[in-house]
C-alpha cells in the first residue's frame, strides 16, 4: 500500500514512486510536486495504517451520498466524526479518478490547495486508522473519501 510505505520510508517513496508518477504526468516542475520533495525528505516515520471498518463504513456512505447528489465537499462531516469514536479524525475527498495510485497522488501532491491539507492528513502522526470508498459520482464519475481516525 503506497499510502504505507510513503509512512514508514517517506524518503525512499519520493525517490521511486513520486519521481515516477511526477515524470509520466509531466509534473516534476510543479511548485506542489517540489514542496512534497521537501516535506517527504524532513518526513519521519510514521506508524503504518490499519483498515478499520467503522471508517470504512463512514467513508463509503460520504461517497455514495456525495456521488447520488453530486456534491463535493464535506457535508455532515461532525456527525462522521462524532459517529467513529476517535479522539483525531479527520477526512479526504476526491473526485474524478477511480485508480487508486492516482487519487493518492493527487491527494498527497495537493495541487492548488494552499493549506495542504489532504497532504498532512496522509503524513499525520495523531492517525494511524484508515477508511476508504471509491463509488460513482453524479458529476465527476467518481468521487474518493478517505477518512482517518487516532486516540
Amino acid at each position: 500500500h503506497l499510502a504505507n510505505l510513503c509512512r514508514i520510508n517517506p524518503s525512499l517513496f519520493s525517490k521511486t514512486f513520486l519521481e515516477d508518477y511526477a515524470t509520466k504526468n509531466d509534473l516534476l516542475r510543479n511548485s506542489y510536486v517540489k514542496s512534497l520533495r521537501k516535506t517527504l525528505k524532513k518526513q519521519g516515520q510514521a506508524t503504518l495504517f490499519k483498515p478499520n471498518k467503522t471508517l470504512w463504513s463512514l467513508a463509503k456512505e460520504h461517497a455514495q451520498w456525495s456521488g447520488k447528489y453530486g456534491k463535493l465537499g464535506h457535508q455532515h462531516y461532525n456527525k462522521r466524526s462524532s459517529k467513529s469514536n476517535y479522539e483525531y479524525f479527520c477526512e479526504n475527498c476526491q473526485y474524478g479518478y477511480s485508480n487508486a495510485l492516482d487519487i493518492y497522488m493527487d491527494l498527497l501532491i495537493d495541487t492548488d490547495i494552499p493549506d495542504l491539507g489532504h497532504r498532512i492528513n496522509f503524513l499525520s502522526k495523531d492517525v494511524d486508522n484508515i477508511g476508504v470508498s471509491i463509488q460513482p459520482h453524479k458529476t465527476y464519475e467518481y468521487n474518493c473519501v478517505v477518512d482517518f481516525g487516532g486516540n
